[in-house]
Order: structure tokens, then C-alpha cells, then sequence
């Protein structure tokens, strides 16, 4: 059944009935869900990703596909740049200023 969600948290508890909760899912049930879809799965893996994780690894992507930093604040419902900046700094910096500078001195 489709949740037919239109705004508010992607992940979300569901009660026993089906129905679907208001609020986000905690890091520790995001864990869960990724163990027991591993467990299903069949995989035997060391470490599972935790709910940090994948907002890190969302956040990284997002600055990967151009996004800008405001952009992910806002995805991210960041009030501060300081984490998402903190989170995407490498990948940041591979397309920051100096990258740029880099690439225009070695065309010339």
C-alpha cells in the first residue's frame, strides 16, 4: 500500500494496523529496518549502515549531483550549514576554487 506521502519526514513508523505515522523514523528503526532487510536478503554483512550514515551518505550525494549548500540545508532540515558543510568538505573542495584555478593554469 502506498503511503501517498505529500510533505514531512520519508521514513516513518508504521502501528501495527498499517497505518502510517507522523513523525520520522529514529536512527536506531533505521537500523533495524537495514538489518532485517539484510537478514532477508540473505547478506552476512560486518557493519550495516545506521540512520547517520545514510543522511551522511545522502548529503554527500546531493553535493555530488550540484546541489548547493542551501539546497541541502533545506533537504536536510539544517538550520545551520555547519554539518551538511562539515559532511560534503571533500567533495566540496574537489569542485572548489582551487580545483577551478588548477584547471584554467594547466590550459594555459
Amino acid at each position: 500500500m502506498a503511503a501517498q506521502l505529500t510533505s514531512g519526514p520519508l521514513f516513518r513508523p508504521l502501528t501495527k494496523g498499517g497505518q502510517v505515522g507522523a513523525t520520522a523514523l529514529g536512527a536506531g528503526e533505521v537500523a533495524r529496518v537495514f538489518r532485517d532487510l539484510a537478514t532477508a536478503a540473505g547478506l552476512k554483512l560486518a557493519r550495516l549502515p545506521s540512520g547517520h550514515s545514510t543522511r551522511v551518505g545522502a548529503t554527500q550525494d546531493m553535493f555530488a549531483a550540484g546541489f548547493e549548500l542551501l539546497e541541502v540545508m533545506q533537504a536536510g532540515s539544517w538550520k545551520t550549514p555547519a554539518m551538511p558543510a562539515r559532511y560534503g568538505e571533500r567533495l566540496r573542495a574537489q569542485r572548489g576554487a582551487v580545483r577551478k584555478l588548477a584547471t584554467l593554469q594547466n590550459r594555459a
